[in-house]
């Protein structure tokens, strides 16, 4: 299998090559690349992020995109088909049109995603996030295994990312929880949940429901979000 890193892949797009199928390239930022027509067929592409990427036309076909991150990444018209995207992250992502059939989203992040005009026949969505409101404590515990399971292969940025996210994450979700309880009932859900759900890695703590906690949202945001 070729391996290449993010640098190389966009070097060699830029010459004219396309064709980029089979490839290994894990843990690799492509933010804001302009990526579209690329082919990653069968491609090994976990924890890489392709936050506000433009990849209209792009074919993922039966890659591996967990834990991957697409925030404002342009997928119009894009193939996903059979591509492994579990705890991934998709907010305000773009999927006109997008094929997307069979494809796992399981445990992903899909705040202000609109699928109605791809085509989704037989995607799983089992635990995806579209809204808020679907995020749940219950999921902590969940998300702070499998980040036990991938100590190790997550680049050091990504783990301070988590922590920052988890804290504002327990915040929302804590929220929530006072504005559903009685008036005059405790607030300890932030100090008693949250206390056990610890990672062990770097001492950052899980606090990310069902989502990807692997966002780049504060390094490698999108540069349309710093324009603001």
């Amino acid at each position: 299998m070729e391996q290449l890193s993010s640098s190389e892949i966009i070097s060699q797009y830029k010459s004219g090559r396309r064709d980029f199928s089979g490839i290994e390239c894990t843990s690799m930022d492509f933010t804001n690349a302009v990526l579209n027509g690329i082919i990653f067929r069968k491609a090994n592409l976990q924890f890489c992020t392709f936050n506000g990427c433009e990849l209209k036309g792009a074919d993922f076909t039966d890659s591996n995109l967990d834990w991957a991150g697409f925030k404002l990444a342009n997928l119009t018209e894009a193939r996903l088909v059979r591509a492994k995207c579990r705890y991934a992250l998709f907010d305000d992502a773009i999927f006109d049109r997008a094929d997307v059939s069979e494809a796992d989203f399981s445990w992903s992040r899909m705040l202000n995603v609109n699928f109605n005009s791809a085509n989704t026949k037989g995607a799983s969505f089992v635990m995806a996030a579209f809204t808020l409101a679907e995020m749940s404590k219950d999921s902590l515990g969940r998300v702070a295994y499998e980040i036990s399971k991938h100590k190790g292969e997550i680049p050091f940025e990504l783990l301070m990312e988590i922590k920052f996210i988890a804290s504002g994450t327990m915040d929302k979700i804590g929220a929530l929880d006072m504005s559903r309880q009685p008036e005059g009932a405790s607030a300890g859900y932030r100090a008693n949940a949250g206390a056990g759900y610890q990672m062990g890695a770097e001492g950052t703590s899980a606090g990310y429901s069902s989502i990807n906690p692997y966002q780049m949202s504060v390094r490698y945001r999108s540069a349309r979000q710093y324009e603001k």
